[in-house]
């Protein structure tokens, strides 16, 4: 069941997109990327973590469980991920899905259901176009 609850953040891609990170995904509030950046997705990001409103912070710092939409024109790419209480959710400039269980101020969630290299190949081929904007839908998963 979920709730009304939701938290969009929009980002735009660039020309260095590869989408090849195996154990992360990430946005970013730069404007620039190098392509040693493999895990991130989007720049120019409407929020980082610090920018979380505080319901959804709370949630991911009692170990709460998010869905997640990532939405890319006409693609869709569904997933979850789960918050832990050692989540510090203070960065200014970045939001980091994990795979694994690692955590940094730049950590939104871990246990992340997809990484970067999940990414089906025409989300990565729109996600190279620096004029594509699109959008991360975050509600809260309740049981």
């Amino acid at each position: 069941m979920f709730n009304r609850e939701q938290f969009v953040i929009n980002a735009r891609g660039h020309s260095n997109i590869s989408g090849k990170h195996r154990t992360t995904w990430q946005l970013t509030k730069e404007m620039k990327l190098t392509p040693r950046g493999h895990c991130i997705i989007g720049v120019e990001s409407t929020a980082s973590t610090a920018d979380l409103p505080d319901w959804l912070k709370g949630h991911l710092q009692n170990g709460g469980t998010i869905s997640i939409q990532l939405q890319v024109g006409e693609e869709n790419f569904y997933g979850s991920a789960v918050g832990h209480p050692d989540l510090t959710l203070d960065d200014d400039i970045d939001v980091v899905f994990r795979k694994g269980h690692y955590k940094s101020k730049r950590t939104i969630a871990i246990k992340c259901s997809f990484v970067a290299d999940d990414l089906p190949e025409i989300v990565i081929s729109k996600l190279k176009d620096p004029m594509t904007r699109f959008s991360v839908i975050i509600q809260k998963q309740l049981f």
